[in-house]
C-alpha cells in the first residue's frame, strides 16, 4: 500500500478513474480562459491518465527485489 498523509486516500486515489478525459477536459475549458491548445491538452491527458501507470506500479513495487 501507498503512504500518504490525505484522510480519504482511497477516494482521491480511484477519483480519476470516475471522470472521463472529455469530460474533464471539457470542465478545464470551460473554467479556465484561454485554455486551448496542445499544451493544455498534454496537461489534461496526464492529469487525467496518471493514475492508470500509478496503480499497477504502485502495486508491482513492493513485489520488487530491494537491493
Amino acid at each position: 500500500m501507498t503512504l500518504t498523509g490525505l484522510p480519504a486516500r482511497r477516494v482521491f486515489g480511484a477519483l480519476p478513474l470516475a471522470v472521463p478525459t472529455y469530460i474533464a477536459a471539457f470542465a478545464w475549458t470551460a473554467t479556465v480562459d484561454r485554455f486551448e491548445g496542445f499544451w493544455a491538452a498534454a496537461l489534461v491527458l496526464t492529469l487525467c491518465s496518471y493514475l492508470y501507470v500509478f496503480l499497477p506500479v504502485a502495486a508491482a513495487l513492493p513485489d520488487g527485489d530491494p537491493a
